[in-house]
């Protein structure tokens, strides 16, 4: 058989930060006749854990995993990926265990397998892998986030390392087409990088350029974390480029690698990826060396069977930021620095960049309170953006939002506290004991936050104002007034049902995402922009809200899902119609409680409302 070369090029950038604690690994220097029997292996990781735990975190993951994929003589590529990564788990969790200032350590990982034409990837994490076919990107993996927890909203729910015995990992299995690339990225990259821009840009470039390029434009938008790309294309003319290290990452002070590894995981050595982790690998690992020459091709045999396994439900494409000067800009001169943005979204009609309202800030941290005046476009979720803070915290110092987030107006004056946390006033009775059980927080973070001016023996007066650092109160949004669900009418037998598969309702720019007090998304774009069905359905609410939606279409599927569209300028449907997927049914405005154009979306199963990010392509 006729073999395809593969070509690949992985970067990693700290991108600004002191600290790089990613790590990426391509299977270069595996002896050709290994990866022609086990496949081509890529890995990206992206620790966490402080103290250079993430660091080691990362650099040990990559390396463990390369060396018992390479090791194991199993047929079952993809079942060799995924125990690889287990066994990385367990020993960044022996690790985590026998020192102290690394119990917190944990990274995530994507690695994918490119073997007799058939792609396999693992993942743990949010670290991403997308497959690129003829300029469209798709993505492969879920991310393992939060997406309604009210205390960990868009935190990690599995991972690599300290905190769980075991880890699930995700598997999937796709078969290539020649030209197929596979693009797999640390979040640096997704914060502020869509999906169209993944493609677009490595749809036109060589491996090395394209991820060159993807490294720039995440660094020129703002990245607020390292960024690690692997680009990895099958078959196609060989491109000029340079061969990268085995493993690459920024550990500086972690000269100690090698014997960590055969301090929590030794065994005898074998013909893998490298051989036995040793006290000189580090010499490895330390910075980016690149030999100046032209790679030679890899080669993989075309498969004469393929076999697809479950893939991962996807998530849509992540944040781009733009100017905004037409849409108003507001300056804060006292707060820690942003770098958010929006994210351009589309329906199959057609895709709209629009400008994202944003929040100048300057770099130096806040250590007062300080008030801060709502304006055109604002939103909680936003304004939290601004000031690096959880949308909760806004909510959790001022009372006003706290039982409903989305009654901000214009001219409104917030307070902002310089930490994540709940504003408490001293009540008769109170104790620092007593706040710290009641916000889940502990006495020491209460008293020694300076702003509270608290000395022993640490006495209340009623009255008093506290910031209680790392604080948190449930959310609790009244379901009759949030909600307010009018149904006219009942969907007959012969309304359309939906497919379960959304589109895109509108054009313009996330302004809001989902999470504990806004149980929808905001898309905001200028007034009169269209609104589309997200699905066939039967209109059951279509006219003025009485609590703060404004004028609003409710659209029921027919399979246990409903849609609200808030906030419109004009309705173009009526109670009772049957509508398609993707017909007009109105214009966005600003109606209702609103502080500029834009659409409020919800997706609503069994009548509780969902994150729609997750039924979204």
């Amino acid at each position: 058989m006729k073999p395809v070369p593969i070509y690949s090029a992985l970067l990693t950038d700290p991108a600004g930060r002191q600290l790089n604690e990613d790590a990426v690994y391509t299977c270069d220097r595996v002896p050709p006749e290994k990866r022609a029997e086990r496949g081509h292996l890529y890995i990206v990781a992206d620790g966490t854990g402080g103290q250079e735990g993430g660091q080691t975190a990362s650099a040990m993951a990559a390396t463990i995993v390369a060396e018992r994929f390479y090791d194991d003589t199993s047929p079952d590529i993809g079942e060799s990926l995924r125990n690889a990564i287990q066994t990385a788990h367990e020993a960044l969790s022996t690790l985590a265990q026998r020192v102290s200032v690394w119990a917190e350590m944990s990274t995530t990982i994507v690695a994918a397998v490119l073997h007799q034409g058939t792609l396999y990837v693992a993942h743990v994490g949010d670290s991403r892998a997308y497959l690129v076919r003829n300029g469209e990107a798709r993505l492969l993996t879920r991310d393992h986030v939060w997406l309604r927890d009210d205390e960990n909203y868009g935190s990690l729910t599995r991972w690599l390392g300290g905190g769980r015995r075991s880890v699930e990992v995700d598997l999937l299995s796709e078969p290539l087409q020649e030209n197929d690339i596979v693009v797999l990225c640390s979040d640096g990259l997704t914060d502020v990088v869509d999906r169209e821009d993944i493609g677009a840009i490595v749809a036109r470039a060589a491996p090395k350029v394209a991820a060159q390029q993807l490294v720039s434009l995440a660094n020129h938008r703002g990245t607020g974390d390292n960024v690690s790309v692997g680009v990895i294309r099958y078959g196609g003319k060989a491109p000029t480029a340079v061969k990268w290290p085995w493993v690459a990452g920024a550990v500086g002070g972690l000269a100690v690698l090698g014997v960590l590894i055969a301090l929590v995981f030794s065994r005898p050595g074998g013909t893998g990826g490298g051989g036995e982790p040793t006290a000189t690998l580090p010499g490895r690992l330390q910075g980016i060396p690149v030999d100046r020459h032209t790679p030679t091709a890899t080669a993989a045999l075309l498969p004469t069977q393929v076999t697809r396994l479950p893939t991962s439900t996807p998530r849509p494409p992540t944040p781009t930021p733009t100017p905004a000067p037409d849409l108003g800009t507001h300056t804060v001169t006292t707060t820690p620095g942003y770098r958010g943005g929006g994210r351009s979204v589309s329906n199959s009609v057609i895709l709209f960049q629009a400008p994202v309202p944003h929040t100048t800030v300057s770099d130096r941290d806040r250590l007062e309170i300080i008030t801060y005046t709502v304006q055109a476009n604002d939103n909680v979720w936003a304004i939290a953006q601004g000031f690096g803070l959880k949308p909760e915290t806004i909510l959790w110092a001022n009372p006003e939002l706290e039982k409903a987030p989305d009654l901000l107006h214009v001219g409104q004056v917030l307070t902002i506290l310089p930490v994540d946390g709940v504003y408490h006033t001293v009540q008769a009775g109170d104790t620092v004991e007593k706040l710290a059980k009641t916000y889940q927080t502990t006495v020491e973070k209460i008293t020694s936050f300076k702003l509270n001016g608290l000395q022993e023996p640490y006495l209340l007066v009623p009255g008093q104002k506290l910031v209680i650092p790392d604080g948190r109160k449930q959310i609790v949004i009244p379901q009759q007034n949030y909600y307010p669900m009018t149904i006219v009418g009942t969907a007959p037998k012969d309304a359309p049902k939906g497919s379960g598969r959304f589109a895109w309702p509108t054009q313009g720019y996330l302004s809001q995402r989902y999470w504990s007090g806004h149980l929808g998304i905001d898309i905001a774009n200028h007034t009169g922009t269209p609104i589309y069905a997200a699905d066939d359905g039967y209109v059951l609410m279509a006219g003025r809200d009485t609590y703060g939606y404004g004028n609003q279409v409710v659209i029921d599927h027919g399979n246990g899902y409903m849609t609200r569209y808030a906030h419109l300028q004009t309705i173009l449907v009526k109670a009772g119609d049957f509508v398609t997927k993707n017909q007009k049914i109105g214009t966005m405005g600003s109606t209702g409680r609103s502080t500029g154009p834009h659409l409020h979306f919800e997706v609503i199963y069994k009548g509780e409302r969902r994150n729609p990010l997750s039924f979204l392509p």
